[in-house]
């Protein structure tokens, strides 16, 4: 397997308060939470040999990738469930995109520049 093309991307986003509390103790909005893995977006391109693309439609395309490792995830993310896009067997090439992912809850994100209250 060879990877062509690698386009993942983490989205961040972070639980805001809305501050609207009915009793005077709590009012105002407690402190934004950290920023978090949402989503990632984006595909990989995979270039499979012969060999890999019979076993990706016998075994399955979800049960062949969770025996590979070769493919990097953006920072803070643990774990990516791969939905399959597209085949091109003239070429021998497999797009993929991330379904679902498992983010890291110990990783607080990059600083987005618009924001002064990280």
């Amino acid at each position: 397997m060879k990877i062509i093309k690698n386009t993942l991307k983490a989205v961040f986003d972070r639980w805001e308060d809305p501050g609207d509390y009915p009793n005077a103790v709590a009012s105002g909005p407690l402190p934004p939470g950290p920023w978090q893995v949402v989503e990632i977006e984006g595909e990989v391109v995979l270039k499979l040999k012969r060999k890999e693309m019979k076993t990706v439609f016998s075994v399955g395309f979800k049960e062949f990738l969770e025996e590979t490792d070769g493919i990097d995830l953006p920072e803070g993310v643990l774990s990516v469930e791969w939905q399959l896009d597209s085949v091109v067997f003239s070429e021998q090439e497999v797009t993929i995109s991330c379904e679902e992912c498992e983010p890291d809850p110990e990783y607080r994100g990059p600083e987005p520049p618009d924001h002064e209250d990280y």
